[in-house]
């Protein structure tokens, strides 16, 4: 229900916290992995305190156990992005596909390009993979194979299923939900002509 620019958090976006009858429940969205819920008081010298262990792939924790005024977090898994080369060495048939898309030339689209896209990194959220976390994209010459919107932009970071295909607790989201696409598709600036997210 939240809209990010770029597609899937790279990291855990608290998306709800909602009372139910015994505590409140805490749900969040972000990559493949598991997640751990910290809890604090409204002190400011409080510690955050772990709410079980980091075991969680349901995205959601019901608190029963709560601090008044509590404040919460979710940490998960690190995110590590690979771009779409390594995604092609199994799925070359959608890879395929999309590589012929717009997607995969937003980064260098000639009217981005022209605009200045290239440098501004206020765009860079939407046209490359992963900008502004530790393994995504950079510039176009430290991190060119992160540039334009690949795979992970859709299905979240994807190294370490490509490192463990076998792993189930890893493997890329597909349950693609349209505030997905509303995270970059939301404003004029995409297509001028066209509806944005928000009218939708």
């Amino acid at each position: 229900t939240t809209i990010q620019p770029g597609g899937i958090p790279g990291l855990p976006v608290i998306t709800g916290i909602t009372r139910v009858t015994n505590g409140v429940q805490v749900t969040w969205y972000g990559p493949s992995g598991y997640y751990q819920v910290f809890q604090k008081s409204n002190s400011l010298t409080a510690p955050w305190v772990a709410l079980g262990r980091a075991t969680n792939l349901a995205l959601t924790a019901t608190i029963t156990k709560l601090y008044s005024n509590a404040f919460f977090r979710v940490s998960g898994p690190a995110p590590k992005y690979a771009g779409y080369q390594v995604c092609i060495e199994c799925h070359n048939n959608i890879c395929s596909y999309e590589t012929n898309t717009e997607h995969a030339i937003a980064f260098s689209n000639p009217t981005f390009v022209m605009a200045g896209g290239q440098t501004n990194a206020s765009c860079w959220s939407c046209h490359t993979v992963g900008y502004g976390l530790p393994t995504g994209f950079v510039s176009a010459a430290a991190t060119p194979k992160l540039a334009g919107v690949q795979c992970e932009n859709c299905h979240g970071p994807a190294a370490n299923h490509a490192a463990n295909p076998d792993d189930f607790t890893v493997i890329p989201r597909v349950d693609i939900a349209a505030t997905v696409c509303g995270g970059c598709h939301n404003t004029s600036q995409v297509y001028p002509n066209a509806r944005t997210f928000a009218e939708w």
